[in-house]
C-alpha cells in the first residue's frame, strides 16, 4: 500500500515507537501515581517527562501547563466547554477549523445563542489580516479559534498575527495545532494563543490515544470530565490545580511513553516542512499538465503550505477518484476532498512512476 493519508494519522511510525509501545504495555500498564510501588511511580515519572518533551517541542517554558487527553477532539471539548460563555458572545472561527472545534462551537452556539463569525479571507482563501483587525475592533470577540494548519489544504494560517489582534480586542484565543506539531516549527511565547490543542498520532508520529492541550494564557477552564485520578480522593470535587484537574480516569501510560519516544526521534520540523514543500511542488508539477484537475487553492504560495495537496477531477467525485486510486493502484488517500500528506521521501522519478500511470489512466477513462 502507498499510504498518503497522513493528514488523518501517521500510519507508518518509527520502529523504536512500536518497540517502546510494546515494552511499556507489558511492563507499565499500571495506574500512574496511584500507588507507592515502583511501577506506579515510574509510570507517573514517564508521563511527567513527556509533558516536558511537549513543552520543549513547542517552546513553552512550563511543562505543568501541559495536560494529556485521549485525543485532540477530547481536548477541544474540555477547553471550549470549560470556558465561561454568556448569551450573545461573539466568536470568530477560521474557515479551516476541524470538526473537533467546529462541532463543539455549533453545540455552544445553540446552547448560548452565540454569534459565530468567520475570519475573512481573500479571493484565494488566505486570511485577510487587515480586515480581521478591523472586524475585531468593530465587533469585539469573546473568543477566536484559529487552526494553525488546515487538514484539507495544508494552508499554514498566520496564527501569531491573529492572536495579537484578538488579544488587543480582549479575546481568548484557541489554536488547534494537531495538524502542525512535528511538521511546522512552533515557538510559543508569552504572546501565544491562550490554549494550544495537540495530537500525538499525527505529525509527531506517536500512537492513537495521545493528545492534549497547553494552557498558555493563565485562563483555566472549568472541568467537564469528572472522576478519579488518585489525588485527594476523599474530596468529591475535582482538584483546583495541577494535572489532576483535567486528567480524570486512568492515564494511558504506555501510549504516552511511546509518544515520548516519538518526540525523542522527531526530526527538526524546519527540515520536515522544507522536504514536504519540495515533494508537493514536484507532485503538483507532474499533475499540472493533466486536463480536468482543479487545485485548491488555485494559486498556491508554496511557503505557506505543508505537504498536503488538495484537488479534484472535474468529471469524478472525490470518492470515485479515491476508489480508483485504492482499488487499482493501492494508493490510500482521503476522499472528502482528496488530500495527500507527503511524509515519505519521493524522488522526482518515483513521483512520475507512482502517480503518472494512474493519472494517465484516469484521463483515458474520461475521454
Amino acid at each position: 500500500m502507498i499510504y498518503l493519508d497522513y493528514a488523518a494519522t501517521s500510519y507508518i511510525k518509527e520502529e523504536c515507537v512500536y518497540q517502546e509501545m510494546d515494552r511499556l504495555f507489558r511492563t507499565m500498564s499500571v495506574n500512574a501515581g496511584r500507588g507507592t510501588y515502583p511501577a506506579s511511580r515510574q509510570a507517573q515519572k514517564l508521563i511527567d517527562e513527556t509533558r516536558a518533551q511537549i513543552a520543549s517541542q513547542t517552546g513553552w517554558y512550563d511543562p505543568s501547563d501541559v495536560y494529556f487527553t485521549a485525543s485532540a477532539t477530547q481536548a477541544c471539548n474540555i477547553v471550549l466547554q470549560g470556558l465561561s460563555w454568556e448569551q450573545g458572545d461573539i466568536v470568530y472561527l477560521s474557515p479551516y477549523e476541524h470538526n473537533a472545534i467546529a462541532r463543539v462551537m455549533e453545540t455552544l452556539r445553540l446552547r448560548y445563542k452565540l454569534q459565530i463569525r468567520l475570519l475573512p479571507v481573500d479571493g484565494d482563501g488566505y486570511i485577510d489580516l487587515e480586515q480581521t483587525r478591523q472586524l475585531f475592533r468593530t465587533y469585539a470577540p469573546k473568543a477566536v479559534c484559529a487552526v494553525m494548519v488546515s487538514n484539507v489544504t495544508g494552508y499554514i494560517l498566520p496564527v501569531k498575527q491573529i492572536t495579537q489582534y484578538a488579544h488587543a480586542a480582549g479575546a481568548v484565543v484557541i489554536s488547534d495545532m494537531a495538524q502542525a506539531l512535528g511538521i511546522v516549527p512552533v515557538e510559543l511565547t508569552k504572546d501565544a494563543p491562550d490554549f494550544i490543542i495537540f495530537a500525538g498520532h499525527k505529525g509527531i508520529g506517536g500512537p492513537f490515544g495521545t493528545g492534549g492541550f497547553i494552557v498558555c494564557g493563565g485562563k483555566m477552564p472549568e472541568p467537564v470530565l469528572y472522576g478519579g485520578n488518585g489525588v485527594d480522593s476523599r474530596n468529591l470535587q475535582m482538584p483546583l490545580t495541577g494535572s489532576a484537574r483535567y486528567e480524570a480516569g486512568s492515564s494511558n501510560a504506555p501510549a504516552i511513553g511511546a509518544l515520548k519516544k516519538a518526540l525523542e526521534v522527531l526530526p527538526d520540523p524546519r527540515e520536515t516542512l522544507q522536504r514536504e514543500q519540495h515533494q508537493i511542488a514536484l507532485l503538483q508539477k507532474e499533475l499540472h499538465g493533466q486536463r480536468g484537475i482543479c487545485f485548491y487553492p488555485a494559486h498556491r504560495i508554496q511557503e505557506q503550505f505543508t505537504g498536503i495537496l488538495s484537488f479534484r477531477l472535474r468529471r469524478y467525485t472525490p470518492e470515485e477518484t479515491a476508489d480508483i486510486l485504492s482499488a487499482e493502484y493501492d494508493i490510500a488517500c482521503a476522499a472528502d476532498i482528496i488530500v495527500h500528506h507527503m511524509y515519505m521521501t519521493f524522488t522526482e522519478p518515483e513521483i512520475q512512476e507512482r502517480f503518472g500511470s494512474a493519472w494517465e489512466d484516469i484521463q483515458r477513462r474520461k475521454n
